[in-house]
């Protein structure tokens, strides 16, 4: 049942969004300010030490700089440029699914947050 509820996640996530475009104080109708090429990030239970996630600058500021934050210690921001995120996620001890945010600013621009899903282990 678990990996049925992950899958569904994961496809509502990819098909919802190719892209996760970011606005101004979050208005569509101003020009996008970045946007990042997930919008639902899914890790098995080994968890990963490298998830590549782009990022798109389509209103750049000169000296404007991208900036992530994670909800959860089980989710580190190891490298961070304004075109690219390289991200790490620890094992999960757990046999529950548990779910976590990164947030990307732009600017000093509070923005949308990338979710992130990951499996329990197996028992």
């Amino acid at each position: 049942m678990k990996k049925y509820i992950i899958a569904a996640l994961l496809c509502t996530g990819f098909f919802s969004a190719c892209e996760r475009l970011i606005y101004i104080n979050e208005d569509p109708g101003a020009d996008p300010v970045m946007g990042i090429d997930l919008s639902f990030l899914h890790v098995p239970a080994e968890g990963d030490s490298a998830i590549s996630i782009n990022i798109s600058i389509y209103t750049p500021v000169e000296g404007g700089v991208v900036t992530a934050e994670a909800d959860r210690e089980w989710i580190t921001i190891k490298e961070l440029t304004n075109e690219r995120a390289t991200i790490a996620v620890a094992p999960n001890p757990a046999d529950t699914t548990r779910y976590g945010q990164i947030t990307f600013s732009y600017n000093n621009e509070e923005c949308i947050g990338l979710s992130v899903g990951q499996e329990g282990r197996e028992r």
